[in-house]
């Protein structure tokens, strides 16, 4: 029921209007960058949706902002283009699921771990209702999930370096997308440049060093060669001058295969040919040259792709509308032209007062009176839709002589009203709004969406279980990781060679030193929880910051990166089971018992607060009864 309601839904009200602008070619501003919207457009015009016929809309009345109609005509009931628009919110709802399984599997999550992530973005009420609307929330979700799958890829040091390339460059087309649909992706560029340092302090300083953590990722050749040579002399012993000669070819593929491994681990360096790897292994000036390759390669992608879709913008809105009231003067009368066919600019040529034609044209000022408007020789004219004061002849001459705006003006120009059109004291406090401190258990108030005949409520709530469980599991991690973070920083200058020494004579420890590269231990969810948990702080605290009114779904990127974390975590859990010694089987089982029973009472959850999603009818108690919490009413 995807057509249900067959109305403007809460902030569709805005990006159908700008959407269809697109289609129009009337020039808007939005506070948001245009890349959600333009796809949006797309689709109205695959789908093969007619314009209406409004050459000369009232973009301003007494009553507010109006402009076009057709963000009404495409809920008409012979038309489905909203939709088409909403199938396409439904695809990219799908696609963020896709999205969280990739970067679990590339956080180094087991299968079973994986699917608990995808799982836990399926049976989120608040991904469900944005997937269902035309709202650009769930595009940048769904791209920023896309940017940590990709970013946590490219540091893999199992890829080989041309794959790791690869990674990089769609690392800084996905950030590129996300900080293309909203600006709150800022929180996004800061999660990919501490995963990017953190990758590259360790594998250039602290990959092969137990001062980092107990288990690591070391090859050592010469003790593996003794292990072949071993093998092969026991072997030959008992054994004929053939089978001799067939170890020591297995010895020199063994050989073989190990370089190939060691070569791997240090391949980020072949970035830059002249550079010999095993000098610039672990020195300042190695670190230093790979982070500005990296960081070039990923920004640069994503700044050029962030103005791209600028320049679409401006190419696609050609006609004045509703964005030159924000615009600087010279933008409205050197970028925009109006929307005329042949013979309306006829009349135009014609001249006269009144004429309609030439009311797109200022000739005046905002505050303009008919005396100083007839002294300058136009028209005055209160009849008309767009500017009291006109010229009385077509101004297209002045047009023609007029210096031509670079496109890099252009772009400064819309960036500006762009963010000026942000700011403001309506802005600041809004009945719905709530505050970065209340999102994690959802303490504050949610928005309402609508009512949906004949008791039904559509509101913008999360499920309240999944949100409390991945801000269980956060937020201890995060104080844990804090003063663990601290406590490493005071070994490593005070105490590096006393605790190297010292766990160098160690034979033994909670797990086991096999020198060999595992794809479960400990360095890697060390790692990996670091960069998870600064992407999850990151994306919510910062909005202490923030002094305009925020709503509950600001929080989303933070969530998501949340149950990447939840879903890291279930996986060490599992591994730290697995590597325990007497009870073993208990711990596995208990771990995963624990897992299913999370899952178990998400999905319960997600379907006792489903009717608020969907909008179905309920009886006030019922409603009542969902209320966990005061401030859940519209």
């Amino acid at each position: 029921d995807i057509d249900v309601p067959r109305k403007i839904v809460w902030d569709e009200t805005h990006f159908t209007k700008f959407s269809t602008w697109y289609v129009t070619g009337h020039y808007f501003v939005d506070i948001h960058p245009p890349l959600a919207k333009l796809i949006m457009a797309e689709i109205m015009e695959w789908v093969g949706y007619e314009p209406l016929n409004e050459l000369h809309p009232k973009w301003w009345t007494a009553d507010g902002f109006v402009g076009t109609q057709d963000f009404v005509n495409i809920y008409e009931d012979d038309k489905d283009t909203y939709l088409y628009v909403r199938y396409g919110s439904a695809v990219v709802g799908i696609m963020l699921v896709v999205a969280m399984y990739i970067a679990a599997r590339f956080a180094g999550c087991r299968k079973i771990t994986a699917i608990f992530a995808a799982y836990m973005t399926v049976v989120d009420n608040l991904i469900t209702l944005d997937s269902r609307l035309i709202l650009t929330d769930v595009y940048l979700w769904m791209f920023h999930t896309a940017t940590m799958a990709v970013c946590l890829a490219s540091t893999k040091r199992s890829f080989s370096i041309y794959t790791q390339i690869i990674f990089c460059i769609l690392t800084g087309m996905c950030l590129g997308c996300s900080i293309s649909v909203k600006y709150t992706a800022g929180g996004t560029v800061g999660l990919v440049g501490v995963h990017q340092a953190i990758s590259l302090i360790y594998s250039h300083f602290f990959e092969n060093s137990t001062l980092f953590t107990s288990k690591f990722c070391k090859i050592d050749i010469k003790e593996e060669e003794q292990k072949v040579s071993s093998s092969s002399s026991s072997s030959s012993s008992s054994s004929s001058s053939k089978k001799s000669d067939n170890s020591k070819d297995m010895k020199k593929k063994f050989k073989k295969s190990i370089k190939k491994k060691k070569e791997n681990q240090f391949a980020p360096l072949k970035m830059i040919p002249i550079i010999k790897e095993y000098e610039w292994k672990g020195t300042w000036k190695g670190f230093i040259l790979e982070g500005v390759i990296k960081a070039s390669l990923i920004l640069g992608i994503a700044t050029i792709l962030f103005f791209s879709f600028w320049i679409i913008h401006l190419d696609r809105l050609p006609y004045y509308g509703q964005g030159g009231g924000f615009m600087d003067d010279d933008f409205e009368k050197y970028a925009l032209v109006p929307k005329q066919n042949e013979e309306q600019y006829a009349i135009a040529e014609e001249g006269g007062c009144p004429n309609p034609e030439n009311t797109w044209y200022d000739c005046g000022y905002a505050t303009i009176g008919k005396e100083k408007c007839e002294a300058r020789g136009c028209c005055w004219d209160t009849t008309s839709s767009q500017n009291f004061c006109y010229y009385k002849t077509n101004p297209h001459h002045l047009r023609e002589n007029a210096p031509k705006l670079s496109l890099w003006t252009k772009i400064k120009m819309t960036l500006k009203a762009t963010w000026k059109n942000n700011q403001g004291e309506a802005l600041l406090v809004h009945p719905q709004m709530s505050r970065w401190y209340q999102w994690p258990f959802q303490l504050g108030k949610v928005v309402f969406f609508g009512t949906i005949p004949p008791n039904g409520l559509q509101m913008s709530l999360g499920n309240p279980i999944l949100w409390g469980i991945v801000a269980l599991v956060c937020i201890p991690l995060g104080l844990f990781g804090a003063f663990y973070a601290d406590h490493q920083l005071y070994r490593i200058i005070y105490d590096r060679n006393k605790y190297e020494s010292s766990s160098s004579k160690q034979s033994s420890s909670a797990y086991d030193h096999d020198n060999s590269c595992n794809k479960y231990s400990i360095p890697n969810y060390t790692l990996m929880l670091t960069t998870l948990l600064v992407g999850y702080f990151g994306n919510f605290v910062p909005f202490v910051l923030v002094p305009r009114s925020t709503w509950n779904y600001h929080y989303m990127l933070a969530l998501l990166a949340g149950i990447l974390t939840v879903a890291v975590f279930f996986d060490m859990l599992i591994s730290v089971a697995n590597k325990s010694r007497y009870i073993r089987k208990k711990l596995v089982t208990f771990v995963y018992l624990l897992l299913f029973f999370i899952m178990a009472i998400q999905l319960w959850g997600f379907y006792y607060w489903l009717p608020w999603t969907y909008g179905w009818s309920l009886s006030e108690n019922e409603h009542e009864a969902r209320r966990w919490w005061y401030d859940w009413r519209p």
